[in-house]
């Protein structure tokens, strides 16, 4: 097969675009125009009173405003884009539309989006009829791949779904601003900037009033309610009032209430409701209730639901393609007593939550999560010198629908009564993978399980800590780390500070409270001042070194020092990525670090969306070698260094892939199609017939794809 790089796929590519000459001096089409200038590429600009005739399918046409004469006739003919698809190409890498259908910006890439309660029919199809034009997809019924609901009001059906779910719910001026702003510039639904600025407030379209409630808190109802989206009301109004919030029964509003109709809840609705940034459901929080009974918000209760109940509940529970949250952040988990169908829909829970799962039980792990229980397993956790939450599969559907790492208390379904579980490091300072030192660290204190399970120290313990460990010369043994002194950043917490005493004592390093050798910092320094005369590093630089067995070098990869910046969770918003050619802990650790820049992260390399896959933006890999890169060159999708990882967070949004593409070596021949294997789907995620998915395990032609520009 000949030799293909990727740039001069990218420069062909780019040469079959033609902008259309409305006659009108727009400053994002001059802007489209000299971006591709700057990548060696002449514009072709074509008259806009085109003809039939004159039109080359082959071509990509570029049109500044779709409300024009043009657009009609370009529509039917060929490929049509506005100058904001081609910027967002150039600036960030996005593919180019490969279908027919006419899209005016990449603002909504990615999002599947769904409504309920926009507005009047003509307003709900104008926002459809956009949401396709940035790129987006829209879905009629609430399923499982809609990543975005649009709501004029809560409390639909699908409304309550999204709650459930954690999906995100826009009010319809995400759709307006975003299509607004992309007339004159690049905007990107997803980013945090704009997200913000649209989610529809727990209260939007409810009116509320009170009743047996004091001035004060009339006055809080009235404060929250304009704070929130809702409207408050003095009286109780019929056919106007949604919801009275209810201090006593013994009244005249609570009897009308109840007779027209109107939700009659505690006052803890209100508060819950904002509190969760969703409209909570009111049958938690009924006036009939006892106290007791009108819960506060949370993931689904233990008792009462024995763990096949949740079980059950696993496998009709459909998994989101993201998260916005690290909700598993720092959490080690093992699972025990579940089919490999099971097991495989709790291993992408962890994935998107940014945990990590062993396949074995050892001093590490912090959480076992159990179904049936074995008997073998339950010896093997009763010989542990520590205590692991043992908790159903309901804790960790609660994590997912929340967002955030619920208390485990709910959902013990074992008590051990053992030694506390090991400390571990959150993602943004680190995560070692501890083996438990011979005999455990020496320590003056015993330290109580509080707060679902976690390990609080109070201040005056974190100090006691920092000069039993912080001031003396630690004794060092033969490893690794032998000869050399460690100082830890204050920045860590006492339970992280002890577990990199652990870690570097263990591999006969000594901790020392300044002048180190080597200075721990978290990945993110968050305005920290650091020695300047030691070698800073991170725990990412502790691990690889320990995994690997030597002392690396810290300039050697950019996981080592600290970021320059801070790291956003947009910056890679709307990108798919897929990883391919690192080891395990590489993996886990650029895999965390995708995670926590906003980015999605999914084993499977994808041209086609699937009801369970998202289509591949990016391959991140080593060199230019292996099925991926060659598929990834067939396809048009940029294969990059980790380096445009860095460069990413560095920018706080998507760079450019130019400085960063994989390029086949001077004289290197890319794998031919009849060498490249095409893995299928599991069984059990149902991908549909038109799917192409590359995992490199079964033999089998690679088909050809739809071609970006025909």
């Amino acid at each position: 097969k000949l030799e293909r790089g990727a740039a001069n796929m990218t420069t062909r590519m780019l040469g079959r675009l033609r902008f259309v000459d409305s006659g009108k001096d727009d400053a994002l089409m001059k802007k489209t125009e000299q971006a591709l200038r700057d990548r060696g590429v002449e514009p072709v600009w074509v008259s806009g009173d085109l003809k039939a005739e004159q039109v080359n399918k082959e071509s990509i046409y570029i049109l500044e405003n779709f409300d024009t004469p043009p657009f009609k006739l370009l529509a039917r003919k060929c490929r049509l884009v506005g100058p904001g698809v081609v910027l967002a190409h150039l600036q960030r890498g996005l593919p180019l539309p490969a279908a027919m259908q006419p899209v005016f910006s990449l603002a909504m890439l990615n999002v599947v989006a769904c409504f309920t309660q926009p507005g009047p029919r003509e307003k709900r199809d104008q926002l459809c009829e956009r949401v396709l034009l940035m790129g987006g997809k829209v879905q009629g019924d609430f399923t499982r791949h809609v990543t975005h609901l649009i709501a004029g009001q809560v409390g639909s059906t699908k409304y309550n779904v999204a709650r459930q779910l954690g999906i995100p719910v826009m009010l319809p001026s995400w759709v307006e601003d975003c299509w607004e702003r992309g007339l004159d510039d690049v905007v990107y639904a997803a980013d945090e900037g704009v997200l913000s600025h649209h989610r529809c407030p727990p209260l939007t379209g409810c009116t509320i009033t009170v009743t047996g409630l004091d001035e004060g808190t009339r006055k809080q109802v009235s404060e929250l309610c304009r704070k929130h989206g809702g409207v408050y009301s003095g009286e109780l109004v019929k056919d106007t009032c949604t919801h009275l919030l209810v201090g006593s029964k013994n009244s005249t509003k609570y009897k009308y209430a109840r007779q027209w109709g109107v939700e009659c809840v505690t006052p803890n609705w209100l508060h819950d409701s904002v509190a969760c940034g969703y409209c909570m459901p009111e049958k938690d929080y009924g006036v009939e209730l006892s106290p007791s009974n009108s819960r506060r918000p949370s993931g689904p209760q233990v008792e009462g639901k024995p763990n096949e109940g949740w079980v059950q509940e696993l496998e009709e529970y459909q998994v989101p393609a993201s998260s916005e949250t690290l909700f598993l952040d720092g959490c080690k988990l093992y699972f025990s007593g579940f089919t490999e169908q099971q097991l495989e829909k709790m291993y992408r829970i962890v994935n998107i939550g940014g945990g990590a799962r062993y396949s074995d039980i050892t001093p590490a792990v912090s959480h076992v999560v159990m179904g049936k229980q074995l008997p073998s397993e339950l010896a093997t956790l009763n010989q542990l010198g520590h205590c692991p939450q043992v908790v159903s599969v309901g804790w960790l559907l609660a994590c997912c629908r929340s967002g955030t790492r619920e208390p485990e208390e709910r959902h013990v379904c074992l008590s051990l009564q053992l030694h506390a579980s090991p400390l571990q490091l959150p993602l943004k300072r680190g995560r070692f993978q501890e083996e438990e030192p011979a005999g455990g660290l020496p320590s003056k204190r015993s330290f109580q399980p509080a707060d679902g399970g976690r390990l609080l120290l109070a201040r005056q313990e974190e100090s006691d800590l920092l000069n039993e460990y912080g001031t003396a010369r630690m004794p060092s043994g033969e490893g690794l780390f032998s000869g050399k002194s460690f100082s830890i950043s204050l920045s860590f917490s006492a339970q992280d500070m002890l577990t990199a005493t652990r870690v570097v004592q263990s591999n006969g390093g000594v901790v020392v409270e300044s002048s180190g050798d080597y200075h721990i910092v978290p990945l993110e320094l968050n305005g920290e001042v650091t020695p300047s005369s030691v070698q800073l590093v991170t725990t990412v630089w502790v691990e690889r070194c320990i995994d690997s067995k030597c002392l690396l070098d810290p300039s050697s990869h950019f996981l080592f020092q600290p970021m320059p910046t801070p790291l956003s969770r947009s910056a890679l918003g709307g990108c798919v990525l897929a990883l391919s050619q690192f080891s395990h802990l590489e993996r886990e650790h650029l895999l965390r670090f995708c995670n926590s820049l906003g980015a999605v992260v999914q084993d499977a390399f994808v041209f086609h969306p699937s009801r369970s896959l998202m289509a591949s933006t990016h391959l991140v890999l080593k060199e230019p070698d292996g099925d991926k890169y060659a598929t990834a060159m067939k396809w048009g999708i940029p294969a990059v260094y980790d380096s445009w990882l860095f460069a990413c967070a560095k920018a706080q949004c998507i760079a450019a892939v130019d400085e960063h593409l994989v390029r086949p070596a001077k004289g290197q021949a890319l794998v031919g199609e009849s060498d490249i294997s095409l893995g299928q789907e599991p069984a059990q995620k149902s991908a549909s017939a038109d799917s192409t998915i590359l995992t490199g395990s079964v033999a089998a032609k690679l088909p050809e794809p739809p071609k970006p520009f025909q």
